[in-house]
C-alpha cells in the first residue's frame, strides 16, 4: 500500500474526487508490476476519448432525432437500428468517466466511477451485438425469404427483441456489481477505466467469463456470419434486375439490399473493434497475462469506442432514405428562413371571378416587421387587351399602394380564358 501511495498520484485523487484508500482492492496485482504510465499518455489518451465522445454522441444523436422525428423512417428494421443508436450513445457518454480520470491520472472517481464505467461497458456491449444480431436475421428474412410472412419482422417483434436484448444484457452485467461470487469491475491498464475481471485466478470469475463471452459474442457472431453469408450469396444471384416488376416494389427491395451491405459494413467494423478485446479478455481468463500490458490493454478498449463513434455517421452516409428525410429537413429549414427574412408567408385566402370575366385574389400576411398587409390581386380584360392590378393596404403605416401591368396585344381573350379556366 505505501508502495502504491509513493508511486501513484493518490492525494490528487482524493483532492478532485472520491477516491478511497480501500479502491487497492479493485486493482488486479497484475497491473502493480508495471511502472505507472506518464502523465503525458493519459492526456493523450483522454484527448483521443474526447474526441470520439463528442462527434459519436453527435452522430447518434443525429440519428435518435431523425427516427423520431421523420414517420417515414420508423420502420421495423430502423427500430433495430434506433437501439444500437441509443446503445451507441450510452457507451460513449460514459466516457466522460474515463476522460476525467484520464486529467486526474487515475481513478479519481473511485469505486463509484469504476462500478458505473463496468456496469454500462459490459451492458451497452452486450447490446450492441446483439442488437446486430436481430438486424442480420431481419435482413435475412427480408433479402432471402422474403416470402415468408410469419417470420416477418413487425414493429411489435422488433419491440419484443429489444425488451429481450436489454434484459439478457443486464442480467449479464448487474452480476458483478452485486458482487454474488462470479467476476466483478476492476481496474485496467492504467487505471481509468474498468471491466470483467478477466485477469482473476479465480474459477468462478473464470466460468462467468467464459459463459458471457459464449452468449454475448459466439452465438451473436454465429447468426450473424450465417444470415450474411445467405444474404451475399441472394444478392450475388441477383446479378439483373427485372425492369418488368412493378417500380415501387422494386425500389424496396434495392432498399433492402443496400441496407443489407450497410449492415455488412457496420458489422465488420464492430468485429474489427471489438475482437482485439475480446482476445485481450481471453488471454487473462487463459493464463497469458505476460503478454497484456497496460497500453496493449487500453488501445482495445479504444477501438470499441470508435466502433460506437462510427456507426451513426456510416448509417446517416450510405441509408438513402435517411438521407432523404434529412434533405427534407433541410430544405423545410430552408424555406422557413425566407419566408421568415422575406415576408413570404402567405396563402391566398380568397379569390372570386367578376362579371366582366375577371379574376380577383386576396391575400392577407405578416413581414418580418409584423406589418400586416392585404393584397389583392386582378387579372382582368379591356377589350383586346390583358392586363393585371394590383393593389396593397398596410395596416401598420395605413399606406396603400398600386401598379398596373399591361400585357401585348397577342396576349388576347383566349389566353384570359385559359388562365380563368385552369
Amino acid at each position: 500500500m505505501i508502495d502504491f501511495k509513493t508511486k501513484y498520484p493518490v492525494n490528487l485523487w482524493k483532492d478532485h474526487g472520491i477516491y478511497t484508500d480501500d479502491y487497492i482492492k479493485l486493482i488486479n496485482s497484475h497491473w502493480l508490476k508495471f511502472v505507472p504510465p506518464h502523465p503525458m499518455s493519459h492526456y493523450i489518451l483522454g484527448l483521443l476519448y474526447t474526441v470520439i465522445m463528442v462527434f459519436g454522441c453527435t452522430g447518434n444523436s443525429l440519428v435518435i432525432f431523425m427516427y423520431f422525428k421523420c414517420k417515414a423512417l420508423q420502420t421495423p428494421a430502423n427500430t433495430l437500428i434506433i437501439n444500437l443508436a441509443i446503445s451507441d450513445f450510452i457507451m460513449l457518454a460514459k466516457a466522460s468517466i474515463f476522460i476525467y480520470n484520464s486529467y486526474y491520472l487515475g481513478p479519481a472517481l473511485g469505486k463509484l466511477g469504476c462500478q458505473i464505467c463496468g456496469f454500462l461497458g459490459g451492458l451497452t456491449g452486450t447490446v450492441s451485438i446483439m442488437t446486430l444480431a436481430a438486424i442480420s436475421l431481419d435482413r435475412y428474412y427480408v433479402i432471402v425469404r422474403p416470402l415468408k410472412v410469419a417470420v416477418k419482422t413487425t414493429k411489435q417483434r422488433a419491440k419484443i427483441w429489444i425488451g429481450l436484448i436489454w434484459i439478457c444484457g443486464f442480467s449479464f452485467s448487474i452480476v458483478p456489481v452485486l458482487d454474488l461470487g462470479y467476476s466483478r469491475y476492476v481496474s485496467e491498464g492504467y487505471l481509468t477505466s474498468c471491466s470483467f475481471d478477466y485477469l482473476s485466478n479465480d474459477d468462478k470469475d473464470k466460468q462467468f467469463i467464459l459463459v458471457f463471452f459464449m452468449v454475448a459474442w459466439c452465438i451473436p457472431f454465429t447468426i450473424i456470419l450465417y444470415c450474411y453469408i445467405k444474404i451475399l450469396m441472394a444478392v450475388w444471384m441477383t446479378t439483373e434486375i427485372v425492369t418488368s416488376r412493378v417500380g415501387q416494389q422494386e425500389e424496396k427491395r434495392k432498399t433492402d439490399i443496400r441496407l443489407g451491405y450497410m449492415v455488412i459494413g457496420a458489422l465488420m467494423l464492430w468485429l474489427v473493434s471489438w475482437t482485439p478485446y475480446a482476445v485481450v479478455a481471453l488471454m487473462g481468463v487463459f493464463n497469458l497475462k505476460e503478454y497484456i500490458s497496460p497500453l496493449g490493454s487500453m488501445i482495445p478498449a479504444l477501438f470499441c469506442k470508435a466502433a460506437s463513434c462510427m456507426d451513426p455517421w456510416f448509417y446517416a452516409i450510405t441509408h438513402p432514405r435517411f438521407k432523404k428525410e434529412m434533405m427534407k429537413l433541410l430544405t423545410e429549414s430552408k424555406t422557413k428562413k425566407l419566408v421568415r427574412n422575406y415576408g413570404m408567408k402567405k396563402g391566398w385566402i380568397g379569390s372570386h371571378l367578376n362579371e366582366n370575366r375577371s379574376i380577383a385574389f386576396e391575400n392577407h400576411f405578416k413581414t418580418e416587421y409584423n406589418e400586416v398587409k392585404k393584397n389583392i390581386f386582378a387579372l382582368e380584360s379591356d377589350d383586346n387587351n390583358l392586363q393585371c392590378s394590383e393593389s396593397t393596404f398596410n395596416h401598420k403605416t395605413e399606406s396603400f399602394n398600386e401598379s398596373e401591368t399591361k400585357f401585348p396585344e397577342s396576349v388576347n381573350q383566349e389566353g384570359l380564358n385559359y388562365i380563368l379556366s385552369n
